[in-house]
């Protein structure tokens, strides 16, 4: 007995350290990912208030700088409390250097376009440094994962060694030490009594759940954290069988693990099992198992029980994260190469006008890319997306372009029809200033939207006043392409009509918003 309070004394702290290591070395790449994060959303902000001029676009370039230092606080933390010799801490110090001359770009860029406009800024960005200093990050985040992999793959290696031949040997004599007392096997009461309840206390105590059941799989003993996991209130159900304490969603691999183990006295079996209950509130475990053997045969099973739900909610947010952040950044390359190459194809060789259209349609993306960043890609509201895609063209009192709406809940819309509305507006406007009822001081333009059967929406677009129209255009320009495919990757694509009456152009667009 005062072997197994040793082992339990020795090993039960240890595995609580080491599991402690594993949880140290996740958290450190999961920071290192936050302040990554954090960078780039700044970025984001920073260069969409250059490109377009806009006070509302700072707005989450300083949400998103508060969210870098808070990021920079805790992995800085993190790096004084590792050791001198551990691989993290220069590579975390390096990450933290890196990061303060990216903040420093970020501010010094909004610094020079305040003192010296658009141009100076320009060269100031073209320089390089802050992207130099992003994919400097970028390596660094990678070799911190792969450090914090390791580290944390050693310690749950070691943690589980530990389980395997310390946990489980001191549960079972634990366990028998206590049954046979309970049976009056021991002599010695008084001092019996006085270790029994101190190997209780360890037991109570211990971070995993711990149960044994005879090789008939009925129960023996139990731990606090055992019943917890099973939902048990009372009193331990000791004499029951395995299938009958144990709740329907642990049962099934609880009762095959114990009879695996049974069968191969000396095994370790091992598996992870998810609890009942919605996905948010879904427990995880992990169970291992390992029979006692007696004389010759198995005399019982212990089973133990670990809570790995904080573990598989990290790394499943990590993948997520990550894999967020893949789709943005492709998503975003594929559109900015889209509008690049119709703009040079519109210029027909001429840089300045190509140069003008493209930054045009640059800034009415970054519009659209700051309405989503303010709501967290989350979808917008029709109106904030008409509002923010028509600003250039109705800031005034004396407006030409009008933009009215139905009364009542305002339909949202999914970050994909953000994009391709927001986009599609601005060639509109465009176009109008240029050639339609813009182009004219008594030329008017009107958009109205509202709602139809089955949830969706209508949008007319109505030009009038302007240079009449005595026949279609010949070609379809960028505009004319982008409106023929509006919402053509909505599930349940929308239909674009267009009219070229002599008062000028009629476009409707119907579709289905992301609510519906």
């Amino acid at each position: 007995m005062l072997a197994a309070l040793a082992l339990v004394a020795l090993g039960v702290p240890r595995i609580v350290d080491l599991a402690g290591q594993g949880s140290r070395a996740r958290d450190v790449a999961y920071g290192a990912d936050t302040l990554f994060v954090a960078l780039l959303n700044a970025e984001t902000g920073q260069r969409g208030y250059l490109l377009t001029g806009q006070e509302p676009y700072l707005r989450p370039y300083r949400e998103a700088e508060a969210g870098i230092a808070e990021a920079m606080a805790a992995i800085a933390a993190m790096a004084e409390m590792r050791p001198e010799d551990d691989p993290l801490r220069p590579v975390l110090r390096s990450l933290l250097e890196v990061a303060a001359a990216k903040r420093a770009e970020l501010a010094s860029a909004l610094r020079r376009y305040a003192e010296a406009g658009l141009e100076a800024t320009r060269e100031l960005v073209r320089e390089g440094s802050g992207l130099r200093q992003m994919d400097e990050i970028r390596r660094l985040i990678g070799e911190i994962r792969a450090i914090s992999d390791v580290a944390s793959a050693r310690a749950a290696d070691a943690a589980e060694q530990r389980l395997t031949w310390g946990g489980l040997v001191v549960a079972c004599l634990l366990a028998l030490a206590f049954a046979a007392g309970l049976r009056g096997q021991r002599i010695g009461r008084a001092r019996e009594t006085a270790v029994a309840a101190r190997t209780r206390a360890i037991v109570e105590t211990a971070p995993l759940g711990i149960a044994m059941f005879d090789a008939t799989l009925h129960l023996m003993i139990a731990n606090h954290a055992f019943a917890e996991a099973c939902g048990w209130s009372g009193s331990t159900p000791a004499g029951r069988t395995l299938t009958e304490v144990l709740p329907d969603h642990l049962a099934p691999a609880l009762s095959a693990m114990a009879r695996q183990a049974l069968d191969h006295p000396g095994e370790l079996v091992q598996a992870d099992m998810d609890g009942a209950g919605p996905a948010h509130e879904r427990r995880s475990w992990h169970g291992l198992a390992r029979a006692v053997v007696g004389t010759g045969r198995a005399r019982a099973v212990v089973l133990l029980l670990q809570d790995i739900t904080a573990r598989r909610d990290a790394e499943a947010e990590r993948v997520l994260l990550i894999h967020e952040l893949n789709h943005r950044v492709k998503n975003v390359i594929a559109t900015v190469q889209g509008l690049a190459t119709q703009s040079w194809d519109s210029a027909d060789g001429d840089g300045e006008l190509f140069l003008d259209l493209f930054g045009a349609r640059l800034r009415s993306l970054a519009r659209a890319h700051g309405l989503l960043t303010e709501a967290g890609w989350a979808g917008a509201a029709l109106t904030d997306v008409l509002r923010v895609a028509l600003a250039p063209w109705t800031g005034g009192t004396e407006s030409a372009l009008v933009v009215s709406g139905e009364d009542g809940k305002v339909p949202r819309l999914s970050p994909s029809q953000v994009l391709g509305l927001a986009l599609v507006l601005h060639e509109l406007a465009t176009n109008a200033t240029k050639y339609g009822a813009l182009s004219v001081p008594e030329g008017r333009v009107t958009l109205d939207w509202a709602r139809e059967a089955e949830g969706r929406i209508r949008l007319t677009w109505r030009e009038q006043g302007g240079p009449a129209i005595t026949e279609p255009p010949a070609h379809e320009g960028f505009g004319s392409f982008l409106i023929g495919r509006a919402f053509g990757s909505d599930t349940e694509p929308g239909e674009v009509s267009r009219d070229f009456t002599p008062e000028g152009l009629v476009a409707v667009f119907r579709f289905t918003p992301e609510e519906a």
